[in-house]
């Protein structure tokens, strides 16, 4: 304990070193006292020092601390010694006015920020960090350099005028990353806010969603429930179309569309500096608003192997007519449940793999494709391919064709040539080319259902 001091008034220096010290006391009436070493103590907080006005030299080290707080009153107060504590965090020391030299070598400090109140000491020059996690970051050097100002000493080496240019360029480097990242974050917020505006408006308007299967009194065979327009469509007629802004989200390669405006945006990326689009997401947006733009895909992103349409409101077969215009390169077609009611359609997958069979999917909803299913849709939908193609009259089979074959020369190029029809190349396309979708399920003719019943009744 520290007692029997009260009669020392004019006491200037007091040496206490390793007396196992546990708490600071007595020293209320050395007004006077200069010098105060209390090092190699166990002593756990800083306390009853505020009335030292005249203190110049405090030696701390070696105790037991943990923070370093309570030093107000110590006007005087020029070198602080807080070496081998456990300090973690340091609080108030900009509150000494004309502290110059601070030690705080082997404590526990983490990182600047829990020393953050020396930047506001105007006047200290020399400073220690040596031994703790701090010292330990490669650039803690220049961080401390620039943060106080008028730092002579780090770590009993004088600053030169090298290291404070670095020391500024690193600020201001870090600057310019902090403003990115803060740039970044409000990107990231505007983007989820716009994404979830436009899924709201999206669920706003498909809440009458009548789309079904339903055994057919009159031929007791498989029909579409919402084949009229008031129950196919998944708008409410009541509420008013939404429009959000669009947003457009490229991680990598993998490009995200939502909302219909975001349609605009599908254009060849750069050829320099960027990654080819390889997966392509289309999110609530109506699927008859994307069929003019599917052209444009395989232009656009000749590499694409991976289509997702999430929440396009995909609710008729015909509708599967417009894929066939996708690139080659697609190796992988995902229409999720949710928001496209054809995929609870019995017939879905079956259609959609013989009217896509020419992509060369490997891929359909997450699942490989089997050579058996390519088989059993080509016993399901080959005579209704077969059959459609041969009632269209020539004129508009040969403009079909004109879109999957070159152009043929000669004064008999409206024709086509017989070996052309025998041969599987022109077979493989022309059994599916009149099954097309020109952008309005209602206006189609309902071919595909019929060729549903049809089956049903003779299978």
């Amino acid at each position: 304990e520290m007692s029997g001091l009260e009669g020392l008034l004019s006491l200037r220096v007091l040496m206490l070193g390793k007396n196992r010290i546990r708490k600071i006391a007595g020293l209320q009436a050395l007004f006077k006292l200069d010098v105060l070493d209390l090092h190699g103590n166990m002593i756990r907080d800083i306390e009853n020092l505020d009335h030292l006005s005249h203190l110049r030299v405090l030696n701390l080290a070696g105790n037991d601390l943990t923070c370093v707080s309570n030093l107000r009153g110590l006007q005087a107060l020029t070198e602080l010694n807080l070496r081998r504590n456990r300090i973690t965090h340091v609080y108030g020391v900009d509150e000494l006015p004309n502290l110059q030299r601070l030690f705080l070598s082997h404590n526990l400090i983490q990182s600047f920020d829990d020393v953050a109140c020396l930047s506001q000491c105007s006047f200290l020059t020399e400073l220690t960090l040596d031994g703790t996690p701090l010292s330990n970051s490669p650039d803690h050097r220049l961080s401390v350099i620039f943060h106080i100002r008028h730092l002579k000493i780090l770590d009993q080496r004088p600053i030169t005028d090298e290291e404070k240019s670095e020391a500024l360029a690193a600020a201001r480097e870090e600057e310019e990353r902090l403003k990115e990242m803060h740039r970044q974050a409000q990107m990231q917020e505007h983007k989820e806010v716009t994404i979830a505006a436009i899924k709201k408006a999206w669920e706003a308007s498909h809440k009458t969603l009548k789309y079904q299967l339903v055994p057919s009194a009159s031929t007791q065979s498989l029909s579409l429930a919402s084949t009229r327009r008031p129950e196919l469509s998944l708008r409410s007629p009541s509420l008013p179309q939404l429009r959000p802004s669009y947003c457009v989200d490229l991680t990598g390669s993998a490009l995200h569309l939502y909302g219909p405006g975001a349609l605009d945006t599908l254009e060849p990326m750069p050829a320099h500096g960027s990654q080819p689009v390889l997966e392509l997401f289309f999110h609530y947006i109506e699927f008859d608003e994307l069929v003019p733009s599917l052209p444009r895909v395989g232009h656009s992103y000749p590499e694409l192997q991976s289509l997702t349409l999430d929440c396009t409101n995909l609710a008729g077969l015909e509708q599967l007519n417009a894929l066939a215009s996708l690139g080659s390169s697609l190796k992988s077609l995902a229409i999720p449940p949710w928001g496209n009611p054809i995929t609870s359609h019995t017939l879905f997958l079956p259609y959609a793999l013989y009217r896509l069979r020419h992509l060369g999917l490997t891929e359909l909803n997450g699942s490989a494709i089997k050579s058996e299913d390519v088989t059993e849709a080509e016993w399901l939908f080959g005579s209704l391919g077969h059959l459609t193609t041969t009632q269209l009259p020539q004129a508009r089979l040969l403009s079909l064709i004109s879109k999957y074959r070159p152009r043929s020369t000669g004064p008999k190029r409206n024709a086509i040539p017989t070996s052309l029809k025998r041969s599987g190349v022109y077979q493989e396309p022309l059994t599916r080319i009149a099954l097309q979708y020109h952008g309005s399920l209602v206006e189609q003719p309902d071919a595909v259902r019929c060729a549903a019943v049809w089956h049903a009744k003779h299978r």
